[in-house]
């Protein structure tokens, strides 16, 4: 038999959501741990912990993925004139050559595949009914 899967305490589950308010407030810098470190009502050792008691993974590693997936998230829903660099950058991600290999590497395709899909989607659909001259017979 397996051994028991530990609950994240309440306490660990308060602390990580301390920590993710936190992070949100540094939307659009590069990831920088010890800044929000400063700002956590605990420290690094607990905050590492607590992360790894919720999500099994480190805060870095969780807090860059999740940065990961917003720009996705945004680059699926395409706004005319977007940009990848425009969405990487307000994300916080800089080095943009890094941020394309890790996209590459998170969701097995380049970040101008997705945007290129997403226009293609936009582009195919038909117009909506709310748009369409009103005929009476």
């Amino acid at each position: 038999m397996g051994a028991a899967v530990r609950q994240p305490s309440e306490r660990c589950r308060r602390i990580v959501h301390e920590v993710e308010e936190i992070a949100r407030t540094f939307a659009g810098k590069p990831l920088n741990l010890s800044k929000i470190y400063k700002e956590a009502s605990v420290g690094p050792g607990m905050i590492r912990f607590a992360f790894r008691m919720v999500y099994g993974r480190p805060p870095r590693r969780f807090l860059h993925d999740e940065r990961l997936r917003a720009v996705r998230a945004e680059l699926r829903r395409a706004t005319p004139g977007l940009t990848v660099t425009q969405v990487a950058m307000r994300y916080g991600f800089v080095e943009l050559g890094r941020f394309s290999a890790q996209y590459r590497a998170a969701f097995g395709e380049n970040p101008s595949a997705t945007l290129r899909r997403a226009r293609m989607r936009s582009a195919a659909k038909p117009p909506s009914a709310l748009s369409a001259p009103n005929i009476r017979a």
